[in-house]
């Protein structure tokens, strides 16, 4: 439930059981909401900040709101009263797990207004990864004033809410072994995600709220990149979303977005500020500038001939290539495919659709399987039929004795010695290749029924060690 303070300038998104009420009346009264389940494209590019929580706690106060009430400064709150008196642990898990009990509130019902109040932190109603700015509830008062100050907000925060300490509420102790695994499983988005631990209270060091360091880097970036970190829209006609082509890469190649890498984001916006935020939450933990480079591939796959954004592009290629070992496979082979549309060179484009045709192959071969086949035992039992031909005098390789795999991995040691810096992304495709589950990985630890490394183990290695010299 997201609420904008237009007196603070704030967007706050309200996870519910996180202080969510405290922080809404530490921000003022006056304020525009709630939106369930989205931002307002309006509110896009505002300070934005969330809560999160150790699930199990979250979830425990959600029970005990419920099941005995909460201590509210007013009788008149809503919960002041228990709504589902006696509530157990098992009935608030079995409503998670009910497929019929809804979890937005779009039926107005105690059970299902319960499990809108248990609904995982990170599923996407719930707005967390567009949240700029993350505060733990474990340490809510140290992150609250340290998010005001470099706001500019004077606020105090009060706490309004208390579902702890009353008759009959429940603590960890009061659980199960059975309920504490139900719990590990129905969010374990949450403990992945958040960095915290199902068996304490703990949480990673890996802190997601902005450090000051962060703060005084994103100020300065704000300077480089206006149109991102300041309140501003752009239609697709615009060509001033991104920074100056000539811009100082080196702080974006050594700020890193904080928090914890969120699910890839597949979707469209039309206005590309929106779509680039979108695309931010998945290179948190990352250095800023592959969160750059993607919203250039962006521009270009809408107009592919910005002049500024492939200047941009091919900059970001040959200045920094070693930003590959940084991104994943899907943006591995986006960046060979604009290497083949904009590359400032016909090495360039030929790398690059080495690069692409190779990933994506790969990709053709796993998604006829995944379609069209039933899973299969790993290693397989036997071979269920022969070798023979394929296609146009095209035959299948001797998996057994050939030496195909081991040629071809060889040309493509050979292919990638050249001095290009787009080789850098085709050796990491092929790195990533190698070394998944993948049809190449696993035909190179098959012969027949007993595994087998099909190319000598020093060969391997020293490909493996070209791959990784960046």
């Amino acid at each position: 439930m997201n609420f904008l303070f237009p007196d603070r300038g704030v967007v706050f998104i309200h996870i519910p059981k996180n202080a969510g009420t405290s922080i809404r009346t530490a921000l003022g009264k006056r304020s525009v909401g709630p939106v369930a389940g989205a931002i307002p494209e309006d509110w896009i590019g505002l300070p934005s900040l969330a809560v999160i929580r150790h699930p199990t706690d979250r979830f425990l106060s959600a029970v005990n709101m419920f099941r005995c009430g909460a201590r509210a400064i007013a009788s008149s709150d809503h919960y002041h009263e228990a709504r589902l008196p006696g509530l157990t642990v098992s009935q608030a898990l079995d409503a998670l797990e009910d497929p019929t009990i809804g979890f937005d509130r779009s039926f107005r019902h105690p059970l299902h207004n319960l499990k809108h109040h248990m609904w995982p932190q990170t599923d996407a109603f719930n707005c967390l990864a567009l949240a700029r700015h993350i505060l733990r509830f474990e340490n809510l008062e140290e992150d609250f004033e340290r998010f005001c100050a470099a706001q500019g907000i004077d606020a105090e925060l009060p706490f309004t809410r208390h579902t702890t300490m009353r008759e009959g509420s429940l603590t960890a102790d009061d659980l199960t072994a059975a309920e504490l695994d139900r719990i590990a499983t129905f969010f374990r988005a949450d403990f992945d995600q958040l960095g915290y631990q199902p068996d304490d209270f703990s949480w990673s060091d890996a802190r997601p709220i902005k450090s000051q360091k962060d703060l005084d880097a994103e100020e300065v970036l704000a300077e480089l990149w206006p149109s991102y970190f300041e309140n501003a829209a752009a239609s697709d006609a615009q060509l001033s979303v991104l920074p100056s082509s000539e811009v100082n890469l080196e702080l974006f190649a050594t700020s890193v977005i904080p928090g914890r890498t969120a699910k890839g984001w597949n979707h469209r916006r039309k206005d590309l500020l929106d779509h680039f935020r979108h695309l931010e939450p998945e290179f948190a933990g990352k250095p800023r500038l592959c969160h750059l480079l993607a919203c250039t591939i962006v521009v270009l796959r809408r107009d592919e001939e910005n002049a500024a954004a492939r200047r941009l592009f091919n900059r970001i290629v040959r200045e920094h290539s070693a930003i590959a070992t940084h991104l994943n496979s899907r943006w591995l082979t986006s960046v060979c495919d604009t290497l083949v549309d904009v590359g400032e060179t016909d090495l360039d484009r030929v790398l690059g659709m080495t690069g692409s045709l190779f990933s994506n192959s790969m990709k053709l071969i796993e998604t006829e399987i995944r379609l069209f086949y039933p899973p299969r035992p790993w290693p397989p039992k036997k071979i269920i039929r022969r070798g023979g031909a394929l296609y146009d005098g095209m035959i299948t390789f001797w998996i057994e004795r050939g030496d195909a795999i081991e040629n071809l991995l060889d040309r493509v040691e050979k292919a990638l010695s050249v001095e290009a810096d787009a080789a850098f992304f085709v050796r990491e495709i092929i790195n990533r290749v190698i070394s998944n589950d993948t049809a190449l990985s696993r035909i190179m630890a098959l012969a027949g029924q007993a595994p087998l490394s099909v190319i000598r183990k020093d060969r391997l290695e020293r490909l493996r060690k070209s791959l990784a010299d960046l």
